[in-house]
């Protein structure tokens, strides 16, 4: 009975720790220089990016290995890593990026709490001219990723300013994902790279049987 309590309890530990929320929030006014903040936020926990905590400077010893070592260690490595064609690393890149990209439509979550925009050039008509362009392609930015990912958005506002001369923005804006769906991802991609290394070894093993039989019969 006191196993079973135990299973459960580690299970709903597992669980809850998958179920946990990570993701990195920016915030940025082009206004204030110094207002730029990037954030990552594992659950409850933050850790400030930008601006960053300042860290104690420790003294590392320095070991210097002979050269010799450091060549004979590079050489091994050399030979113990496997050697793929272009081809096959440019199929293998494809094909991981077509999983990889399923999976984060599926999961990521993106949140815009506020991204004002405030548009401003040289004359009346230049203002006009990019506040049209900016505004179309804000459009185009935001249906793209409506219909591809998790998008909640709470307040954008485009806005032309006649007295301005330059572009100022105001964005505060959020991208998260659950420890789960990471862990997910990171398996289906380990997967890929499995199955893409074990065709690679079985095509290996097949010219290299094929060419002793040559050997054999010449």
């Amino acid at each position: 009975m006191v196993g079973l309590y135990i299973i459960a309890g580690a299970i709903l530990f597992f669980w809850l720790l998958l179920s946990i929320s990570a993701g990195v929030r920016v915030i940025y006014n082009t206004a204030d220089a110094e207002s730029l903040k990037i954030c990552a936020q594992i659950g409850l926990y933050k850790y400030y990016i930008i601006p960053a905590k300042p860290e104690k400077i420790r003294k590392k010893k320095i070991i210097r290995k002979p050269k010799k070592v450091i060549e004979k260690k590079l050489k091994e490595k050399q030979e113990d890593e496997p050697k793929y064609k272009s081809s096959e690393i440019i199929i293998f890149t494809r094909d991981l990026g077509v999983i990889l990209l399923k999976k984060i439509k599926k999961y990521l979550k993106i949140k815009i709490y506020k991204a004002n925009i405030n548009i401003g050039a040289d004359d009346a008509y230049k203002t006009a001219q990019l506040y049209a362009n900016i505004n179309q392609a804000a459009y185009y930015l935001h249906e793209i990723i409506y219909n591809n990912f998790n998008l909640k958005v709470k307040n954008i506002n485009i806005s032309p300013d006649f007295l301005s001369e330059k572009v100022d923005f105001d964005i505060d804006i959020k991208i998260s994902m659950k420890l789960g769906a990471g862990f997910n991802i990171a398996i289906s991609g380990a997967m890929e790279f499995l199955r893409f290394r074990a065709r690679n070894n079985n095509i290996k093993n097949i010219n290299e049987e094929s060419e002793n039989k040559w050997q054999t019969a010449t």
